[in-house]
């Protein structure tokens, strides 16, 4: 990855298989894996609209060293 773009994947054989089968006919294992993730993911990150861009609060991580970027990044962001 570069630039923050996803280039093309390949995949083959098993690893081919196993992917198409989790997108198309996935396993209650696995879609108990995934409802798990979303609800931490839900319930450690809010992102909301602010007059400058977007401002996110995320449970739990420490963004602190953002702040030392250049100003590359919003300072906005909240550390819980």
């Amino acid at each position: 990855m570069r630039d923050g773009v996803v280039r093309s994947l390949e995949l083959t054989g098993v690893d081919a298989i196993v992917f198409a089968n989790s997108l198309f006919n996935p396993t209650v294992k696995q879609i108990e894996e995934n409802r798990r993730r979303m609800e931490y993911i839900d319930s450690t990150i809010g992102i909301r609209e602010t007059t400058g861009g977007f401002a996110a609060t995320i449970i739990g991580f420490d963004l602190s060293f953002l702040k030392n970027s250049n100003d590359k990044y919003n300072s906005e962001s909240e550390v819980m």
